[in-house]
């Protein structure tokens, strides 16, 4: 087997979307079960899948169909149409870009290889909230999905139920957006873990029909991935991700609100910093 069959980075699309040229990159169409259009990609609706929960589900619909239907690669990624690593770094968590510069995300990609042996997994540089990531996910979306959730957690897995207050009470901070790149093995323990607490919650809670709150098992899959990463110690890269804008012109930010908004973060990572006096990595 060849370096480029043993990497698959499974990108996941809903709609037509410029799509960056590169070997690695496996174009998914995601719930393309309820989908009337054909996007002439490989779709999440063969061999064993739950394509049609992609409302509830989001991208993990294209981790499912990866974990239980393709046996040939040796470490998995996952992007998404808008996000992509960007494997030249920087200093920024996020950069964004056109879809006519979408072949961007391809830079240096060719070190990928190499990182991956370097690396156990890699992950979007975390995201810095102005509450804890508990707080966070309760005044955003329904309270009671995080309680059925951390109750399942509990019951399913204690050993990882013991470390929610350092991650989630006393943290402000997490991996987002679902994407890594990772070995077989580490993939493959991750989606035997988390799947069972997302078909779990999926039983006992009240998915909302409002679009944005019915993505909930997404929005909670993000937050488990970075206590999943958290717990066993992985050696981990941390990356800026290049976020794709929808127009061929970057929108433009004001300078007071750039700097306003840079000064809230200066502010309140010194607050965590300095007063609450933790924040797992």
């Amino acid at each position: 087997m060849n370096q480029t069959n043993k990497i698959k980075i499974y990108v996941a699309y809903h709609k037509n979307f410029p799509r960056p040229q590169h070997e690695y990159f496996v174009p998914i169409h995601v719930g393309k079960k309820n989908s009337e259009a054909d996007l002439g990609i490989l779709g999440d609706d063969t061999g064993e899948n739950i394509s049609e929960k992609n409302p509830i589900y989001c991208e993990q619909t294209a981790y499912y169909w990866a974990w239980k239907n393709d046996k040939s690669f040796e470490y998995i990624g996952l992007s998404h149409y808008r996000r992509f690593f960007k494997f030249d770094g920087g200093k920024q968590s996020v950069y964004e870009i056109t879809p006519t510069q979408i072949q961007m995300v391809t830079r240096n990609i060719e070190k990928l290889p190499t990182l991956l042996k370097q690396y156990d997994v890699i992950l979007p540089r975390k995201r810095v909230l102005f509450s804890s990531v508990k707080k966070d996910f309760r005044d955003c979306h329904i309270p009671e999905d995080w309680d059925i959730m951390m109750q399942i957690l509990k019951e399913l897995h204690p050993s990882y139920f013991a470390h929610v207050r350092e991650v989630f009470e006393l943290s402000n901070q997490y991996n987002c957006y679902n994407m890594m790149i990772t070995r077989r093995d580490i993939f493959e323990q991750y989606m035997n873990w988390l799947f069972p607490m997302l078909e779990e919650f999926e039983k006992r809670a009240y998915i909302s029909q409002y679009p944005n709150q019915r993505r909930v098992i997404g929005y909670l899959s993000e937050r488990l991935t970075h206590l999943f990463m958290y717990v066993n110690r992985f050696k981990k890269l941390e990356l800026p991700v290049y976020f794709v804008v929808e127009s061929d012109t970057l929108p433009e930010v004001p300078l007071k609100k750039l700097f306003l908004r840079k000064l809230q973060l200066f502010y309140f990572r010194y607050i965590w910093k300095h007063l609450v006096k933790f924040n797992p990595s």
